[in-house]
């Protein structure tokens, strides 16, 4: 073997010369033999914890840096690289046992690459993606190389990587055990203290005593379980609980948008203060109502959240950014070519504030050069000098915004390369479908008045609807009379309006695509329970077909044929990679359609049209219903006389009931995996490249593969059914990085 297969190099033979790789146990006896026989005179020892990598030393504590590139032979660090770390090292950072992040696949890469002058090459694209090759390379225009010397790259390797995954500390024999008694007596205190406080409390209660909190600001509240549904409490409450991060303005804006279509006026509302990144254990325990923290709309919190197990429920997304980097030009630039080993970008530091934003830059960079710091701490850690660069929001780590928190900052700059996507929605427990639907069309009608030139002035001639009940007729117009149209929040708000509006913040007018996947979060480690007895999944499998309802009215052949390829995408994911388990019912009428879908002929439809009406109270049957992302949009007119009977508002999705969250959230997510597919480029032949997701059980972990490898991905399905009679365009093309605008109200 060459090396250059970091799985082919652990399975290697005796045969090329090099010895056989143990086993991880005997690797770290072995280093604890080597470690113990150079001891020096104080008897230092190197504790070596349970599930990580160790370094050993016979300097004092504190001389790690010695140690790592004088003491620890070559063979140990090539050994190091091919281990990597012990299966599950990673966990934490949502990565799957035995799986590498991608900093430490570059550096095996790196190591790998080596040319005849026993120099190491390393070649950085632009876009700041790193490859590595011999020396006979033929450089493409923009690429810059750069040679280092091996023994100094290595050096660094040693010290990134084994401080990244050790984290080893020397202490003499007499210190251990001094310190194992120390912290056996601290763990026995704070449980006597746990204990005290507990009882404490229960006697405090016993005895009637309650503590008051502010009538505007709510940090704590305990669970208050109401038979009633949410719309109906909150009104009979006379105040709507928002759970905020108190870190930016817009959260309370959104909260008071809220605030008025519920009880007619903004200012009804309490704030319950939470972890920017985790407002649902305060949604769960019913603590809030709704969530208008920068919440990220992602696929691991829309169907089973790790720390409550449940779902959620989010609005269309209200702010589309990703995390970003920027720092001082020089540590910039390191960071932009996601190099954290060469020569001076050895110092890049990064602080972040948010678990997100740690877990994006982790998956690029060694934990060692990463600092978690609260936001309140952010940019003043930036200007001590405990980092050089920021990572978080782009609007976080704008130029304009850092300087309002760091007036006299000098040489600072934003860049552009975004680590991962953040889109943040307004967010509601899955089990009420009413007041999501009521969240999620406010939201909607702030999009909906921007684009009509509706403000604050002129709010009374905005749509009224009775859909919720002839109380909340004036929802949208009290909504907007409260905080105006969504382009007038972010002119006023003190953060968003002192960048220029991003594009894929502005409307649509339909020029541009619309067509985006959105994240799929923390899914490696979170493993859901699976279709439960009862469900539409299980009633599917237990009966060994899809049931996929075809409404012909609205749409020609060639759109019908693509929403019949979703179906099948639904029955090869349900069914391991089986397209052909699905039976087809055309439906020759709305009536006809949405009565088969209340009685459960259908399992779903496909090719309605998305609206108010059929999302919230459907006519015929006075049901709602949940609708996947759209897969078409109707044409602008103008654009094409082949129209068919769609009109230039029209977004066409999948339907399913509304009282099965799991199934509705399936259908949501396979059509944003054919958008996703396509945006990495990842065809029907190479569907093994999709992510496995154990969001719905390990059962169905593969969902993602079987259906690309049934259908293609989004760009392959419209190609195949409906390019012929409408050539691909306008809001049916990607929207990608550089995006372009993204809002697109569904009245």
């Amino acid at each position: 073997s060459d090396g250059t297969d970091p799985s082919a190099r652990i399975t290697t033979s005796n045969s090329a010369g090099r010895e056989q790789p143990r086993s991880y146990e005997d690797r770290l006896a072995r280093k604890k033999e080597f470690y113990a026989s150079n001891k020096d005179s104080d008897q230092s020892v190197a504790r070596i914890n349970n599930g990580t990598r160790s370094i050993g030393s016979n300097h004092q504590q504190g001389d790690v840096e010695a140690a790592i590139t004088t003491e620890i032979p070559k063979k140990e660090v090539e050994d190091e690289f091919d281990d990597a770390v012990k299966p599950g090292a990673f966990a934490a950072s949502g990565l799957p046992a035995g799986q590498r992040p991608q900093w430490m696949t570059r550096a095996r890469q790196l190591a790998d690459a080596t040319d005849n002058n026993n120099s190491w090459s390393s070649i950085t694209q632009n876009s700041g993606n790193m490859t590595v090759c011999a020396s006979s390379i033929s450089l493409g225009s923009g690429t810059v190389a750069k040679v280092v010397d091996r023994e100094e790259l290595k050096q660094e390797f040693a010290q990134s990587i084994l401080q990244d995954a050790a984290r080893a500390e020397v202490v003499t024999v007499d210190e251990y055990k001094d310190k194992s008694w120390k912290y056996l007596c601290a763990t026995l205190a704070l449980a006597i203290l746990a204990i005290t406080i507990y009882i404490s409390v229960w006697l405090t209660k016993k005895d009637g005593i309650h503590l008051h909190t502010s009538p505007t600001e709510v940090p704590s509240l305990a669970p208050t379980s109401s038979p009633l549904p949410t719309l109906q409490t909150i009104t009979t409450r006379g105040k709507l609980r928002c759970a905020v991060s108190g870190n930016y303005d817009i959260e309370n804006t959104m909260c008071k948008a809220i605030a008025g279509a519920v009880l007619g006026d903004g200012n009804k509302m309490e704030r319950v203060i939470v972890d920017s990144s985790n407002p649902y254990d305060a949604l769960s325990n019913q603590e809030a109502d709704v969530a208008t923290t920068f919440s990220k709309f992602a696929m691991d919190k829309d169907i089973f959240q790790k720390d409550t197990k449940v779902g959620f429920s989010f609005t269309c997304p209200w702010f589309y950014d990703g995390y970003v980097f920027g720092g001082q030009s020089s540590y910039l630039d390191c960071a932009l070519k996601l190099d954290g080993f060469f020569n001076e970008c050895n110092k890049l530091r990064i602080c972040v504030h948010a678990d997100e934003a740690y877990h994006a830059v982790r998956e690029w960079f060694p934990g060692s050069i990463i600092k978690k710091v609260p936001f309140d701490k952010f940019y003043s850690s930036f200007n001590e000098g405990q980092c050089n660069v920021l990572s978080g929001l782009s609007i976080e780590v704008s130029e304009a915004v850092v300087k309002e928190h760091i007036k006299d900052v000098v040489n600072y700059t934003a860049g552009d390369l975004r680590l991962s996507k953040v889109t943040t929605a307004a967010v509601t427990t899955d089990d009420d479908a009413e007041w999501s639907n009521f969240v999620k069309w406010v939201v909607q009608s702030l999009f909906a008045a921007e684009q009509r030139n509706i403000t604050r002035d002129n709010a009374d001639s905005f749509i009224t609807t009775d859909l919720f009940g002839e109380q909340y007729q004036n929802m949208f117009i009290d909504a907007i009379k409260a905080v105006g149209n969504y382009g007038t929040i972010l002119a006023e708000d003190p953060l968003t309006s002192l960048i220029t509006r991003p594009s894929i913040q502005k409307p649509n007018n339909g020029s541009s695509g619309l067509i985006y996947s959105f994240p799929f979060g923390e899914h490696a480690n979170n493993i859901g329970p699976g279709p439960e007895e009862g469900s539409v999944m299980k009633n599917i499998k237990d009966r060994g077909v899809l049931r996929c309802g075809v409404l012909t009215t609205n749409d020609s052949s060639d759109w019908r044929e693509l929403g019949k390829e979703y179906c099948r995408a639904l029955s090869a994911s349900l069914f391991y990679g089986n397209a052909s388990k699905v039976e087809f019912a055309y439906l020759n009428s709305t009536q006809e359609a949405y009565k088969a879908l209340n009685t459960s002929e259908v399992d779903l439809l496909s090719g309605s049209r998305v609206t108010l009406e059929t999302d919230v109270k459907e006519q015929i049957t006075g049901k709602g219903y949940a609708f996947s992302l759209p897969y078409f949009y109707g044409v602008p007119k103008g654009e094409s006389e082949q129209s068919g009977n769609f009109t230039s508002g029209d977004s066409i999705g999948l339907v399913t009931r509304e009282d099965d969250y799991a199934w509705s959230g399936f259908v949501f997510w396979i059509v944003s995996a054919t958008f996703y597919a396509e945006e990495k480029g990842i065809t029907k032949i190479f569907a093994n490249e999709m992510p496995s997701i154990n969001l719905f059980g390990e059962d169905l972990k593969d969902i993602y593969r079987h259906a690309i490898f049934a259908v293609g991905n989004y760009g392959e399905m419209y190609q195949k059914h409906v390019e012929d009679s409408l050539p691909r365009g306008g809001r049916n093309l990607l929207n990608k990085n550089p995006y372009r605008p993204q809002i697109k109200p569904m009245f």
